[in-house]
């Protein structure tokens, strides 16, 4: 019996993001947009984001959900609910990724960076977290 041998086939579907060139050709097109493009296809969003954001339409109805955004230095973010004419943007800190013993570590170091580049910008941020700070905040 003769062995089969691998095709690209079955290696997989993104085989070459394991290759140190695939890494460096996948991190450059992240960091000049790209990012921002595949946020804006989140179909997604938590529930508890999707609440944060009907509260917050009812009061601005511009509000806009997963809001691509690209800094003044080049990087690309989505921001969870924002407000653009008012430079206003609503983080939602879900307990699972920022609390989780396996996701958790490093969150809070993008979320400083990501908060420091949109305060740089203009932008003000405002971070709920947790079930408990979104129901005192939505009245639920």
């Amino acid at each position: 019996m003769t062995k089969k041998c691998k095709s690209v086939a079955n290696i997989g579907k993104h085989h070459w993001l394991k290759t140190k060139k695939g890494k460096a050709i996948h991190s450059k097109r992240m960091r000049d947009g790209f990012a921002v493009y595949m946020h804006s296809k989140i179909t997604n969003p938590s529930k508890p984001q999707v609440a944060l954001f009907n509260y917050i339409k009812k009061f601005y109805p511009t509000t806009i959900l997963n809001y691509p955004y690209k800094s003044s230095t080049g990087k690309s973010y989505s921001l969870d609910v924002a407000i653009p004419e008012l430079k206003t943007n609503f983080e939602y800190d879900c307990p699972f990724w920022h609390k989780s013993k396996n996701f958790g570590h490093g969150c809070e170091v993008k979320d400083m960076f990501r908060d420091e580049a949109l305060q740089e910008d203009g932008w003000g941020v405002v971070r709920v977290s947790g079930l408990e700070e979104l129901g005192a905040l939505v009245g639920g």
